[in-house]
């Protein structure tokens, strides 16, 4: 019994150094905590999440909220898999408590246009939404990052979803005077809904 709580204290610090260095962007440190890992031990590394500060979330997420481009490129370029790009969190955004939040989310709703590139690139859904039906674009308009929306939007993204509360993207961006941004929605083809 004392060994096996000794193992879950080791398993427990060496989880929130990993999370920590990715959070803080310290990759060296990342890529030496996870170097000769098993596959197994890697995944529980970083798809666990771990709560610190009324945030729980995974490394991947953590790194990406905090523009950590470094460490994303570790994750995905070296981790991958098994670190799983849709996996939710819960993470702040300014009074905000956002739950469900992906890292392509959290990237795009801080502002991070070479960290939203990278997980695009990997595999990331553009269209995955958190609890509150908000997804990446979204997050993106809310701060008027008009190369954000405008690279989600070329990858797939859908400009017409609404959140729970039936707004949608366009709406977010004038409320918040985001006049660039709703000029590039206003100027968007229209699109057809297949009658089924």
């Amino acid at each position: 019994m004392a060994n096996k709580l000794l193992l879950d204290e080791i398993t427990n610090t060496l989880r929130e150094r990993v999370f920590f260095a990715a959070r803080d962007g310290m990759s060296l440190t990342l890529y030496a905590l996870l170097y000769e890992k098993s596959t197994d031990e890697i995944d529980e590394l970083l798809n666990t999440d771990v709560c610190c500060d009324g945030v729980k979330c995974t490394p991947l997420i953590a790194a990406a909220r905090h523009g950590r481009e470094g460490a994303v490129r570790i994750i995905l370029m070296k981790f991958r898999p098994p670190v799983r790009l849709e996996t939710e969190g819960t993470v702040k955004f300014d009074e905000y408590v956002i739950e469900g939040a992906t890292a392509l989310w959290c990237a795009a709703g801080a502002g991070h246009l070479g960290i939203v590139k990278r997980l695009v690139r990997a595999g990331a859904n553009v269209n995955h939404a958190t609890r509150t039906l908000s997804t990446p674009l979204r997050a993106a308009c809310f701060d008027g990052r008009l190369d954000i929306v405008k690279y989600l939007v070329r990858h797939g993204a859908d400009i017409h979803k609404a959140n729970k509360y039936n707004n949608t993207c366009l709406m977010i961006a004038a409320y918040k005077g985001h006049l660039d941004v709703v000029s590039f929605f206003c100027f968007q083809p229209p699109t057809r809904k297949r009658r089924g």
